[in-house]
């Protein structure tokens, strides 16, 4: 995993690991059944930040605005090749992304949170959190169609 990423956390990320990443990919029906992502095996080291480095509100909007900026930037370079969106029409190369994005089902499973700090007086404190799995999906009729 690359820290950076999970920069805008209150807690700051030492270490983490992803085991598996799975991509399911309906080909014959991408119409009416679901993109489904797995990510297995998610592993995360954290520490409190420093007291010099308090959380910031500001810096977690931040990272929002650059990250939907990057986003923004890469549709700008699909959209100036013209690749398969220039061919297709415009409307319906957005339309064909968009409904396919709706389609997508992201299932996490195995995360292991590991929380350390050292007390002065108790040593290294450690809290930990295991969660079975997480699911997001954009469309509530995508999940039916599974």
């Amino acid at each position: 995993l690359r820290t950076e990423a999970l920069a805008a956390l209150p807690v700051c990320v030492l270490r983490g690991t992803v085991g598996e990443v799975r991509v399911e990919v309906p080909w014959r029906a991408l119409r009416s059944k679901p993109i489904i992502v797995h990510v297995e095996r998610v592993l995360l080291l954290c520490a409190p930040r420093d007291g010099d480095e308090p959380y910031e509100e500001a810096l977690e909007t931040a990272a929002k605005r650059q990250a939907r900026a990057s986003r923004l930037a890469v549709l700008e370079e699909v959209n100036a090749k013209r690749g398969v969106f220039g061919r297709m029409g415009e409307s319906m190369g957005r339309s064909l992304v968009e409904g396919l994005l709706r389609r997508v089902v992201v299932r996490i499973s195995d995360v292991h949170l590991r929380l350390e700090t050292k007390d002065p007086h108790r040593g290294l404190v450690a809290l930990g959190l295991t969660l079975r799995s997480l699911r997001f999906e954009a469309d509530k009729e995508v999940a039916a169609a599974e």
